[in-house]
């Protein structure tokens, strides 16, 4: 009696991709884990892209669908995995390149949970190693669980090492509209309906360059002293305003889904109205609780001995 294999689905979203695609189209194939299809959405591509697809649909089998107007590269990933029909689903982007046990090892890991994800080695346009971590690179904690209330306040799920089960989608789909990045929609949407696996191997070579739409670029160093001390400045509160709004934006648009708990919805509440104090001048005592309530999770990226001025801070603007 022979053993059911999975098929994972791999869905990937593309967008005048041609400098990278067949290098991560390769390693797709590449994998260890045989029983895979791979479903791609072109958003509208002006260069080789759809060639490229066509050929590999011819090799390998590719299913490819060409949108007849731009969707953004969001809505582009909800139709690729809306096509998947695999009971696993893979997210791919464009222009990485997978090692070749990263599905084997995600879908052995996975376990009872319903999403799983992994560190990453960062490349740049020559494929030399960046960083050997992306988690230690944009310092965010690892070994620890990835909870609403941290997924709701920073992204912790990298969309290209994502492995999930197809039933997240009952609760993940339709994205409600807004929603900035795909993988943390369902990364918070996994840690309400079946939890996340954050496997710390790296497992893609996940590459960074300047038409990324996310990725280390957003992590720009600066000295510790900087960090804390531009937070005083008025060119820094100006900026504060600005992504405050933005914030603002992201966690209504979070708040816009049915399905969270009252407790949930009364910690995005609490989250909204932190970030629209941004804008005012003045005491705000109730900001400053919630700071303090949430000190963990809002200042995760300073380090303690600082902590008690960052959160200070949130009482006079």
């Amino acid at each position: 009696m022979g053993i059911d294999i999975p098929l994972i689905s791999i869905a990937m979203a593309t967008y005048n991709g041609e400098k990278y695609l067949k290098a991560q189209l390769d390693s797709i194939y590449a994998q260890t884990y045989k029983n895979i299809e791979v479903i791609v959405c072109d958003d509208c591509s002006s260069d080789k892209t759809v060639e490229i697809l066509e050929d590999y649909s011819k090799k390998f089998g590719l299913k490819y669908f060409v949108n007849e107007t731009n969707l953004g590269f969001v809505k582009n990933f909800e139709k690729a995995v809306n096509l998947c029909r695999g009971d696993y689903i893979a997210l791919s982007d464009q222009d990485d390149i997978w090692l070749p046990h990263k599905l084997s090892t995600l879908i052995e890991n996975i376990g009872d949970n319903i999403l799983a994800c992994s560190d990453a080695k960062l490349i740049d346009e020559k494929n030399n190693i960046i960083s050997e971590s992306f988690f230690q690179y944009s310092n965010k904690p690892i070994n620890e669980e990835l909870t609403f209330e941290k997924l709701a306040i920073c992204n912790y799920v990298t969309g290209c090492t994502v492995l999930m089960k197809n039933k997240i989608l009952q609760n993940a789909h339709p994205i409600p509209l807004n929603i900035s990045y795909h993988d943390w929609w369902y990364g918070l949407i996994a840690s309400v309906f079946g939890g996340i696996y954050l496997h710390n191997e790296s497992l893609i070579l996940y590459r960074q360059h300047q038409d990324n739409h996310t990725g280390a670029y957003h992590y720009a160093a600066s000295s510790l002293l900087s960090k804390i001390f531009s937070q005083f400045t008025k060119v820094h509160f100006q900026k504060r305003v600005e992504d405050g709004k933005k914030y603002v934006a992201r966690l209504q648009a979070f708040r816009s889904y049915e399905h969270f708990s009252l407790l949930q919805y009364k910690f995005l509440d609490e989250l909204i109205y932190y970030y629209q104090s941004w804008a005012h001048i003045g005491l705000d005592f109730k900001a400053f609780g919630i700071a303090l309530k949430y000190r963990k999770e809002l200042f995760y990226r300073t380090p303690r001995i600082f902590r008690c001025l960052a959160i200070l801070r949130t009482l006079f603007m």
